[in-house]
């Protein structure tokens, strides 16, 4: 016979039970999330759990904050359930006035996620175990935005979009940018200025408040990258296939056969995400790196290695000419995060390019002007032959003419580009895997170059790429190189 008393313990045990243990409170979640499909309870969801619990019980006992986080997991891994659906639920059985603010790249995911997580609040389950330590608020009670009478707030909005007036204890980003706008480099800076600019803001305390980012990797720039730059974020990366960018590295023991999740994500479901996405969407998405290993549309193995010495050698030998010639995709700017005029010296000779130095460099008019004389000088400018090819956009075209008033130089506007910029890289494939763009051994210049030549499409800058394929499209194509003197 089950007495009050003995019932009324009982629920005190289960409300204990729930509320030590968020992992357990999402598994019993789950039922009301997910009604009709089962959970597969795949270690990593006990992990991210337990770090989730950490996370909140700290900010409730208002002990100062060591870092943010940020979360680099596949899409198919339940992360939004656990993270941005059943969390803010739980939270509030450990402390109702808790307020999140949750956000996702559209208005539409982000209020579809607050609705779940008021599905749970508002089950007979839970219910019955919290329903006395909180009532939900009727006159706050919408999509985007419901409160509890403990002042307990969850909001919710697309990702870019204002939170005036709102301050959160915990700020989650879930899958902040679409991976189809993920190329465009005006689309993640403005998500990660927003970040900056206003999220940031947004803390309840500057000192214990969390943020909390969670999503998958898609360029090197995108949100996990710039914040991951600042070193104030703990990292937490769980790829697909076991990887040496695992994080926190002691993780790499739990993966079975190599795999996250060998149910869920097995090897046939990853070929199909691997079909499905192409190869950089899938080393972005499913990898956490927005690098594919050896580089993603050009690889570092393709470029060959050549010594001055031996260059000029050939070339006395066979007694043809050596003239070095430069490309340049210009910008005129001193902000380190906009895009630099980068200028390729190169030489072609016996139906290669032998690159002698490359510089992305940060100048105002003036000092640019100044130092493209001072480059072209040092790496053998030849004023009876050498040729200045400079790209025809608004800003190569001033720096053209500021050069032809200025200086002495060769400079000729190159032909403008019919394709874009991934297209443009893809018609100079065959030639630089063939093996026919040489670098200058041990130069300064190759490591910057080449990360940034096999990170695209996926890097934050593309002006040494631009630079290489004016080069390289003039050794292939020359009928279609053709340019004209800048008068």
């Amino acid at each position: 016979m089950i007495t009050a008393t003995s019932a009324a313990n009982l629920h005190t045990i289960r409300q204990w039970k729930y509320r030590e243990n968020f992992y357990e409170f999402f598994v019993q979640a789950w039922q009301i999330i997910e009604p009709i499909k089962p959970l597969n309870e795949n270690w990593h969801l006990k992990y991210l759990a337990d770090l989730l619990q950490e996370i909140v019980m700290r900010i409730v006992r208002k002990e100062q904050r060591t870092c943010d986080y940020v979360i680099n997991v596949p899409p198919a891994t339940t992360k939004s359930s656990l993270v941005t659906i059943a969390l803010p639920a739980w939270a509030w059985i450990v402390e109702p006035s808790f307020k999140i603010i949750s956000a996702s790249y559209a208005d539409v995911l982000s209020h579809y996620h607050a609705g779940k997580t008021r599905d749970i609040i508002l089950s007979d389950w839970y219910q019955d175990l919290f329903g006395d330590l909180y009532r939900m608020r009727l006159d706050v009670n919408k999509k985007s935005e419901f409160a509890n009478s403990a002042e307990g707030m969850r909001y919710a909005v697309g990702s870019g979009g204002s939170a005036i007036g709102r301050h959160a204890d915990l700020v989650i980003c879930d899958d902040p940018i679409n991976p189809k706008k993920s190329a465009s480099t005006v689309e993640l800076d403005a998500i990660n200025d927003w970040w900056d600019t206003s999220i940031s803001t947004r803390l309840t305390d500057a000192n214990i408040s969390t943020k909390l980012l969670v999503m998958q990797r898609l360029a090197t720039n995108d949100l996990a990258g710039h914040c991951l730059k600042k070193g104030t974020y703990c990292h937490v990366c769980l790829p697909a296939e076991l990887t040496p960018d695992v994080a926190p590295a002691e993780l790499a023991a739990n993966y079975v056969d190599g795999l996250l999740d060998p149910v869920r994500l097995n090897r046939e479901a990853l070929a199909s995400f691997r079909t499905a996405m192409g190869t950089l969407g899938y080393v972005g998405q499913m990898l956490q790196s927005p690098v594919k290993t050896g580089g993603n549309m050009v690889k570092g193995a393709w470029f060959m290695e050549y010594t001055m010495s031996r260059l000029q050698d050939e070339a006395t030998t066979e007694k043809l000419p050596l003239t070095w010639n430069y490309t340049i995709d210009g910008a005129y700017t001193d902000k380190d995060d906009n895009d630099a005029t980068a200028i390729i010296a190169y030489a072609q000779f016996k139906h290669s390019l032998y690159v002698r130095d490359v510089a992305a460099v940060r100048l105002e008019m003036p000092e640019l002007i100044k130092f493209i004389p001072e480059f072209a000088m040092r790496n053998g400018y030849n004023p009876r032959a050498s040729r200045i090819y400079i790209e025809p956009k608004a800003s190569g075209l001033s720096v053209a003419q500021m050069l032809k008033r200025t200086t002495h130089l060769n400079v000729i506007i190159d032909t403008p580009p019919k394709t874009d910029k991934v297209a443009r890289v893809a018609e100079c494939l065959p030639y630089i895997e063939a093996g026919r763009v040489h670098l200058l051994q041990g130069a300064s210049f190759v490591k910057a170059f080449t990360d940034e030549v096999c990170a695209f499409p996926n890097y934050d800058h593309d002006d040494q790429v631009d630079a290489l394929t004016m080069a390289v499209r003039r050794a292939i194509e020359p009928e279609k190189g053709r340019a004209v003197w800048h008068k």
